[in-house]
């Protein structure tokens, strides 16, 4: 049989049949898949944060849990899920955290005041009620602490700044940071004055 009844087929290259580039592909388009994700989310995290940060938006929210009539100046801010703030002073020596909550029964109050001794603020010609949080270890041993002793150790004073006649509970926790020493009263009421806290201001 001569080369040309046999056919030229030795010349031609042979086909390569193989699941590599499919499997490659699948597996390919499952890592773009991820960094596509990753991507979306960092520029969600990043737009939300910024709405988290900025004064012009955080501000207003604040005014209407504790109104005021200027902007208070020199304060950094930082809003959380729900209606709650980080507050801080230009210091850094304090953090104020205000907390809102709708429709708050007597014992979302007594979790919050725990069974510290309570005591008067007088603000704007109001009577707050105020207690100093037993000071937790970090594991949350001890008995009698309040919720905020146990979420946020140390030396704080916690004031309610509920309207009057309303199921509305709004709290105020004072802080000292990198202090074991008690929180002066008046740095609270200091405070306090920046805002719409009673009727005679």
């Amino acid at each position: 049989m001569t080369e040309e009844e046999w056919g030229s087929d030795f010349d031609q290259p042979l086909e390569r049949r193989s699941g590599v580039k499919p499997l490659a592909w699948v597996f390919g388009s499952g890592c773009l898949l991820i960094v596509i994700l990753a991507i979306v989310a960092l520029v969600w995290g990043a737009r939300l944060f910024g709405k988290a940060t900025d004064p012009d938006i955080q501000w207003p929210r604040v005014a209407e849990v504790l109104p005021f009539e200027q902007r208070p100046a020199g304060l950094r801010i930082v809003g959380f899920p729900g209606r709650a703030w980080m507050i801080t002073p230009p210091d850094g020596d304090h953090q104020i955290l205000l907390m809102h909550s709708s429709g708050a029964s007597d014992a979302q109050r007594e979790l919050f005041f725990g069974q510290a001794e309570r005591f008067k603020l007088e603000v704007q010609g109001r009577e707050l009620t105020a207690v100093r949080p037993e000071v937790q270890p970090r594991d949350g041993a001890g008995p009698g602490g309040s919720l905020m002793s146990r979420l946020s150790p140390g030396p704080s004073i916690m004031v309610e700044l509920s309207p009057p006649e309303a199921r509305d509970l709004v709290m105020l926790q004072f802080k000292a940071v990198g202090s074991k020493e008690p929180v002066p009263e008046k740095l609270v009421i200091d405070f306090l004055d920046r805002f719409q806290v009673g009727e005679m201001r």
